[in-house]
């Protein structure tokens, strides 16, 4: 009988020694966790696979009829817009006024980012009212572009 009570006895010493290794064990873990930046690095991945399902919904509704060095270029280099500038040489002058104004006329096709940089009213369209805008710029008598004020009769001739 005794020799039971004192198995019993061992059993019960061993399982609360495991019991504390268990919870020092568990602490270290935690602390190891919060310490290392265990939670950060997990948040960062996170974002990162985020992005990546984004970059791959872009490819699979816009990339389908894209070559790859296509979409690279479409993604890498996001245009900008600089109003005015249809020759892309980095100046508001005659020259853009005069690819506008052939462009309007049906004579002279622009590239995509000159079409941009051409709606320097920024409605939409490039027209006649963005001519006329343009030719008074060009002669440095709008100084801010895109214009968004009325346009006078006698920018029109």
């Amino acid at each position: 009988m005794m020799n039971i009570r004192r198995e019993r006895g061992i059993t019960l010493i061993a399982l609360v020694i495991t019991i504390i290794v268990m919870l020092i064990l568990v602490a270290v873990t935690v602390s190891a966790a919060i310490n290392g930046g265990l939670f950060n690095y997990a948040k960062t991945a996170s974002e990162r696979t985020e992005k990546q399902i984004e970059g791959e919904q872009v490819y699979t509704t816009v990339g389908q009829d894209l070559t790859v060095n296509e979409i690279i270029a479409k993604f890498a280099n996001p245009k900008v817009t600089m109003y005015g500038d249809l020759n892309l040489d980095g100046k508001i002058n005659a020259p853009d006024a005069t690819l506008l104004a052939q462009y309007i006329a049906g004579n002279r096709s622009l590239s995509d980012q000159a079409l941009l940089n051409a709606d320097v009213d920024a409605d939409g369209d490039v027209d006649e009212d963005d001519d006329a805008i343009l030719r008074q710029a060009a002669a440095h008598n709008i100084e801010e572009l895109p214009y968004k004020g009325e346009i006078p009769d006698e920018w029109r001739n």
